[in-house]
């Protein structure tokens, strides 16, 4: 700092900044600049899936997502100039060799998220399919209760009684 310059505070409005970018965005989407994939609005995974409740949906999504991509080459700026383009790679490696790890823990805390996820969804595949079934065991006993109740359930069990109690097998 030079002798009577004084710290000023930038003050950033964030909203209009946005708006420029996103306006950037859809300049360079127009221009062909950024691929249509990018926006693919077709796939029904694309719309924001917190906001969905498919759980189908967002597992096949976490699944297809849980690793990170890593080492894809960076595309060149078009700059001619050797020594520029050997800057960028050394800047790359040395930004992968610190990121490595973060990306690894990362990786594996995904996967695992995601096999969680899986067996949950499996763990309730499974009751909805053992409560179906007991839904049937529990319907069958009802109709086997309906037809004793029908069938003069009361005056068998007096017959019964009656024909032990002749025999002296019930007091």
């Amino acid at each position: 700092m030079t002798e009577g310059s004084e710290n000023r505070q930038v003050r950033v409005d964030v909203k209009v900044l946005m708006e420029e970018l996103r306006a950037e965005v859809a300049r360079k989407r127009e221009s062909g600049e950024y691929p249509a994939e990018w926006f693919a609005k077709g796939d029904p995974d694309s719309a924001d899936p917190e906001a969905r409740d498919d759980l189908d949906a967002n597992l096949r999504r976490a699944n297809e997502t849980c690793l990170l991509k890593r080492r894809e080459k960076v595309e060149e700026s078009g700059s001619g100039n050797p020594a520029a383009r050997f800057l960028k790679r050394i800047l790359q490696k040395m930004v992968l060799f610190h990121t490595d790890f973060l990306a690894d823990q990362i990786d594996r805390h995904n996967a695992a998220v995601v096999r969680v996820l899986n067996r949950y969804k499996g763990t309730m595949e499974e009751g909805a399919f053992r409560a179906a079934r007991n839904e049937d065991v529990m319907a069958k006993y009802g109709q086997r209760i309906a037809d004793l109740e029908d069938g003069r359930t009361a005056e068998r069990i007096e017959a019964v009684e009656k024909a032990l109690r002749d025999k002296g097998m019930l007091s």
